[in-house]
C-alpha cells in the first residue's frame, strides 16, 4: 500500500514467474484494469513510498491463520464490511425462490385497487416488439429444434467441449453390439479438414453392428419415413460389400430396414429411406456390414421426412410449429453467451455454419457440450422466412463471454503475455471475417 492510500497487487502470470500481472485499487473494492509484463520489466511497476506489510499469525475464532498484516485506517475496514454485507444481501436476493413466497409474504394484507382505463389516451405499441430469443442451451439445437436424430453424427465430440461425462469423446453415443468387431476413431484423410474424425469399424466376422442411441433414444412412428445418409469408404484394400441399416427397439425388435453397398475406396455419400413398421420412443440405429473388412464411416445422419415445411436438413416439425404459432415478429439467433463463446477461438463465426454439412466447422458449446452447426445461419434465415419473422442475428463484439477461455492460448496469441493474460479480443484486422 502506498502512503497515498493506493493498493497495489502483483502476482505471477506463469508458474515460473517469467511473466507477471499488476492491478491497483484505492479502496480494495474497485480495481483498475490489469496490466501484464515480463518479470525483467518489473522496475517499471515498482511501488515507491509504500507501507510494507509484515508476516503475522493470529487467531480468528478458533482457527489460527498466518498471513500478511498491514495497518489501515478504520474507515477502510468499515467500507469493506459494508461492501461485504451488501454482497451477502445481494446473494440472499438471488437465492429467493417462489416456493418461499408463502412464508416471505405471510404478513401481507389484502390491497384493493381501482383501475380506470382511459381509452382516449391509448398509445400504439410497435408490432415488432414481441419476438423469440433462441440460444443453443440445454440442447436447444442439436437434440432439440434441429431435426437430426443421430447424436455425435460427425464423431467430433471431444473432452475439450468441457462436458463432465468421463466418456464424452469421439465415440460418445456410439457402441458396438455383437462380437468380432473393433470400433476405433481415425483421422487420416478425413472427408474435410473441418471434420477430422471418423469411425473405423473392423469387421472380423459378420454379425456385429455399430449402434447409435440418439438423444436419449430415437423417436420413430409407424408408417413414417426417415432419410438416412452417411459417408463411407472401405480401407486397407478390402472389398467391402452389403451393409444393412436398421432401426431397432431396445428389446431387439426390428422397426425398419434397408441395405447399402460399401465398396468405394474413396469417401462416398450414400442415402436411403427407412420406413418404420411400429412406434418406438427409444429406438436405436444399427449399421451392420455383412462382409469382413475395415469400414470408415462418417456424417451418419437420420432425419424424419416430415420436417417443418418439408425442408431437407430441416427443423423438428412440432417444435418449429410451436414457435410459429406464437407469431413472433423477430427471431434472435444464435444466442448471447454462445455468440461470444468460451474464449476468443470459440466466438461464433457464422461463415463456419453454412455450406455442406461435412464442411461446416463444429465447435465446443459454452454450455459444456457440442454444436454440430447443422442448424446454422442458412437454416435460421430460412426459418424466419417460413414464419414471417424478421431475423435478428447476434454478432459478437469480438471479446469472449466473461473473458472466458477453454484453456491455453488462442490462435491470436503471439507471446507469453497474450498466451496467459486476459485474452482481450479479436485483433481489429481480423474482425471483418466475423
Amino acid at each position: 500500500s502506498r502512503v497515498d492510500g493506493t493498493w497495489h497487487c502483483f502476482w505471477n502470470l506463469t508458474p515460473d514467474g517469467e511473466a507477471m500481472a499488476y492491478v491497483s485499487s484505492v479502496d480494495l473494492i474497485k480495481w483498475k484494469p490489469q496490466h501484464f509484463f515480463m518479470a525483467s520489466e518489473k522496475g517499471k511497476y515498482a511501488v515507491e513510498n509504500c507501507n510494507e506489510p509484515i508476516r503475522k499469525t493470529v487467531w480468528i475464532g478458533d482457527k489460527q491463520v498466518t498471513g500478511w498484516a498491514l495497518k489501515v485506517a478504520y474507515k477502510q475496514i468499515i467500507a469493506m464490511n459494508r461492501y461485504g454485507d451488501h454482497r451477502a444481501y445481494r446473494q440472499t436476493l438471488r437465492g429467493e425462490r417462489t416456493a418461499q413466497d408463502g412464508s416471505r409474504f405471510a404478513g401481507l394484507k389484502p390491497v384493493t385497487a381501482r383501475i380506470k382505463v382511459e381509452e382516449e389516451n391509448t398509445k400504439p405499441i410497435s408490432e415488432h416488439l414481441i419476438g423469440v430469443f433462441f440460444e443453443d442451451l440445454n440442447y436447444a439445437a442439436d437434440g432439440g429444434l434441429y431435426a437430426e436424430l443421430i447424436q455425435n453424427r460427425d464423431f467430433e465430440y471431444s473432452p475439450k467441449d468441457g462436458n463432465k461425462d468421463k466418456d464424452w469423446n469421439s465415440m460418445y453415443a456410439w457402441s458396438v453390439q455383437g462380437n468380432n468387431a473393433i470400433f476405433t476413431i481415425g483421422t487420416d484423410h478425413p472427408i474435410h479438414a473441418n471434420n477430422p474424425h471418423y469411425a473405423i469399424l473392423n469387421i472380423q466376422e459378420p454379425g456385429a453392428s455399430l449402434v447409435n442411441e440418439g438423444y436419449g433414444g430415437i423417436v420413430v412412428r409407424k408408417g413414417e419415413k426417415y432419410d438416412f445418409s452417411m459417408f463411407s469408404k472401405i480401407m486397407n484394400g478390402k472389398k467391402g460389400g452389403k451393409t444393412v441399416i436398421r432401426l431397432m427397439s431396445k428389446d431387439g425388435k426390428e422397426l425398419a430396414r434397408t441395405t447399402l453397398s460399401v465398396s468405394s475406396r474413396d469417401w462416398r455419400k450414400q442415402t436411403a429411406v427407412l420406413k418404420a413398421v411400429a412406434d418406438a420412443d427409444s429406438a436405436l440405429l444399427a449399421i451392420s456390414p455383412q462382409v469382413e473388412g475395415e469400414y470408415a464411416l462418417d456424417m451418419i445422419s437420420l432425419f424424419p421426412q416430415k420436417t417443418f415445411k418439408g425442408h431437407k436438413n430441416g427443423l423438428r416439425a412440432d417444435l418449429a410449429q410451436a414457435i410459429a404459432d406464437i407469431h413472433p415478429r423477430f427471431v434472435r439467433f444464435p444466442g448471447g453467451c454462445l455468440a461470444h463463446g468460451d474464449g476468443v477461438d470459440n466466438i461464433y463465426n457464422w461463415k463456419e455454419t453454412i455450406g455442406p454439412l461435412e464442411a461446416r466447422k463444429s465447435a465446443p458449446n459454452i454450455w459444456r457440450y457440442h454444436q454440430t452447426r447443422g442448424l446454422g445461419y442458412f437454416e435460421y434465415f430460412q426459418f424466419c422466412e417460413d414464419i414471417g419473422a424478421e431475423p435478428l442475428p447476434v454478432v459478437a463484439a469480438g471479446v469472449p463471454c466473461q473473458n472466458s477461455g477453454i484453456g491455453g492460448p488462442s490462435h491470436h496469441s503471439t507471446d507469453i503475455i497474450t498466451s496467459n493474460g486476459q485474452q482481450g479480443g479479436i485483433p481489429m484486422e481480423e474482425m471483418g471475417q466475423y
